[in-house]
């Protein structure tokens, strides 16, 4: 599976209906470490049934809305169309590090879901 950058809130709903399960993230585009996560979500996407997306709530803003976050980035995990975790790091600085525990954490309770 591959990192899929969502445009618009209909294509996420799609994905979050059509897909087992789905981890999306609310990014900052002005962070300068987010391809980190990129690669992150790219090396889980190879051994899990994990799909994950990207979503910038600037150029989405009615999907960031709906999500209601008041900062980023932010993360929620859903499992068979229903919101079942969320996660919002205490720091923006290297929140999406490949070295940030809470974010591997909070993958592996998605991928260990039945």
């Amino acid at each position: 599976m591959s990192v899929k950058n969502i445009t618009s809130s209909s294509e996420l709903d799609n994905l979050i209906r059509s897909t087992g399960k789905v981890i999306v993230q609310y990014f900052n585009p002005a962070q300068p470490d987010e391809e980190n996560s990129v690669s992150l979500f790219e090396l889980y996407s190879m051994d899990t049934d994990i799909t994950f997306a990207r979503l910038n709530p600037q150029k989405v803003q009615d999907a960031a809305q709906r999500a209601g976050f008041a900062r980023f980035p932010a993360f929620e995990a859903y499992h068979n169309g229903v919101k079942v975790d969320q996660y919002v790091p205490h720091s923006a600085i290297g929140a999406n590090s490949q070295n940030d525990p809470p974010l591997y954490a909070f993958i592996e309770r998605l991928r260990d879901r039945a």
